[in-house]
């Protein structure tokens, strides 16, 4: 009975310890959220876009600190590779905005051009 009771007490604490925070959970859920953006990044409101940076902010800040310590190399070059496509992301996001904002004001040259005209 003693040696069932160390054994169910130890797979209790077993279980307890590895609920806690770590580096695969983490980079998984980074790897999610990042291919998330990248696929979505264009058409996010502006209120979507606020959300998805406090998202952005909790995961490379808060949820980071908790695992950066067991990073291996290879896990810090994955990190720093998903953070590019966030940015990349960021980036095209951007520039659909920059090229939308250029055709309403080449329509509201072309009004003023065919009011000159008229």
């Amino acid at each position: 009975m003693v040696i069932l009771l160390s054994a169910f007490s130890f797979s209790l604490l077993f279980v307890f310890a590895s609920c806690g925070p770590n580096k695969e959970s983490y980079l998984h859920d980074f790897r999610r959220f990042v291919e998330k953006v990248e696929k979505n990044c264009t058409s996010y409101s502006e209120s979507e876009w606020n959300d998805i940076e406090t998202e952005y902010t909790e995961l490379t800040s808060e949820r980071l600190e908790k695992v950066k310590d067991s990073f291996t190399s290879e896990d810090h070059h994955e990190y720093a590779r998903l953070q590019g496509r966030y940015l990349a992301a960021q980036i095209k996001r951007q520039g659909n905005k920059i090229l939308e904002g250029g055709k309403e004001i080449l329509e509201g040259a072309k009004g003023v051009l065919e009011g000159l005209g008229n």
